[in-house]
């Protein structure tokens, strides 16, 4: 939960993609996530101009702790605003998701994988990602020494890797 720079307004849940290829056009991201049964869908770029980290850090109201926190992620070129879909458009895991998620301190903030597409071209079972009928590997892990959380895609030989420190047990 965030709020904009200008001291009146009331903070309220934003949502961030860091991404490693550029966003052209309006594009349907879905989340992936050990902790659930299959794609979280969906997050919508509306606007494909990236924001820097200075940029997007100065443009909201942050806690010290959750500045450290987005310094802390690797693996990323490219940073988007998003908007989750209208409940219409969202698959089970994204409601129950939004519902855990709808007030402050409630499992704010949630991070995950992400992939482009939505619930019909994102499928996922037991860290098997098919995308629009090819297939990669989603895995995701706790590194206890560096306190750091590890999501890792492979395809076609290639391994991609994004982390970020842990957000502290409350």
């Amino acid at each position: 939960m965030v709020a904009s720079t200008n001291s009146k307004d009331k903070p309220m849940r934003r949502d961030f993609l860091f991404v490693d290829k550029p966003v052209v056009h309006q594009e349907i991201f879905s989340g992936i996530s050990n902790a659930y049964n299959g794609p979280i869908c969906c997050l919508k770029v509306d606007n494909a101009t990236p924001i820097s980290l200075e940029d997007l850090i100065s443009k909201y109201r942050w806690a010290p702790d959750d500045i450290e926190h987005l310094k802390s992620i690797k693996g990323w070129r490219y940073i988007y605003e998003a908007i989750v879909v209208d409940k219409a458009q969202q698959n089970n895991n994204m409601r129950e998701l939004v519902s855990m998620t709808g007030h402050m301190g409630d499992l704010s903030p949630f991070s995950s994988g992400l992939i482009s597409g939505d619930e019909g071209d994102v499928k996922m079972a037991r860290g098997k990602l098919t995308i629009n009928g090819a297939e990669s590997y989603f895995s995701s892990s706790y590194d206890e020494n560096l306190n750091v959380m590890k999501y890792n895609f492979d395809y076609k030989g290639r391994r991609l890797s994004f982390s970020e420190k842990s957000f502290p047990v409350e």
